[in-house]
């Protein structure tokens, strides 16, 4: 018995990556930890279209699976703090504790470089994981079946994405990078804005944030418009054009 010949029409077309970022419901400095996520997706080539979702590394509340099962991420990866994170939320804490190290140390090799010394204390408390926020690999694979039952290849972990990085590692693009090959020159606006932390998390979760690092990468091939916000009224705020 013959069938009738059938056709089907698929639609492709290009968008930008789709990133969950999974971050430490026990963190107690959520809201700073969220504003370095932001400034990460800032630094992403379409970072806008990303999603944070807590977790305690085990499981997920029924509502944050409904979230992410809408959203349908491209990617997923885990927020890890470093000591970098206390360095830009609480820059006097961070010098505090590398003083003292650098003062014990200088106490029991009194020979040493000082300069040498300090920049090596400074650097390792920067890089320094302050928690250790693992997905367990139960939870890695229900998220993969879950949310991408076509995906056959088990994946051993869910990688960390840290505050500040200094490069945005494959697959995912940073803007610095996608702004060196654009024929048209490219403007973007930046939003200084300095209120208790919740508002700041939500203006910056519409606008973006950048830090000076990520800002002299883009100088040269993007015009940077600085807007201070600080004394605009929440309303005016919400209507800030993306």
């Amino acid at each position: 018995m013959q069938t009738a010949d059938t056709s089907r029409t698929i639609s492709t077309a290009v968008r930008p990556a789709r990133v969950a970022i999974l971050i430490n419901k026990a963190d107690q400095d959520w809201m700073q930890s969220c504003l370095r996520i932001i400034e990460w997706t800032t630094c992403v080539w379409g970072g806008w279209y990303s999603c944070i979702i807590p977790t305690d590394g085990n499981t997920l509340e029924e509502r944050f699976w409904e979230i992410l099962e809408e959203f349908d991420p491209d990617y997923i990866r885990a927020y890890q703090k470093l000591g970098r994170d206390i360095k830009i939320a609480s820059p006097e804490r961070f010098q505090i504790q590398v003083e003292a190290q650098f003062n014990q140390f200088v106490k029991d090799y009194p020979d040493s470089d000082n300069e040498h010394t300090r920049r090596t204390i400074e650097r390792n408390n920067d890089e320094y994981e302050i928690e250790n926020f693992e997905i367990s690999e139960d939870l890695t694979q229900l998220l993969i079946s879950r949310l991408n039952p076509f995906h056959f290849e088990k994946q051993e972990r869910i990688h960390h994405i840290v505050a500040r990085p200094k490069e945005v590692s494959y697959p995912l693009t940073a803007v610095s990078t996608i702004a060196k090959y654009t024929s048209q020159p490219l403007r973007a606006t930046i939003v200084d804005f300095q209120a208790s932390p919740l508002l700041e998390l939500a203006v910056y979760s519409m606008a973006g944030k950048t830090w000076d690092g990520l800002e002299n990468e883009l100088k040269d091939t993007v015009e940077l418009i600085r807007e201070d916000h600080t004394n605009t009224s929440l309303l005016d705020l919400l209507s800030i054009p993306e």
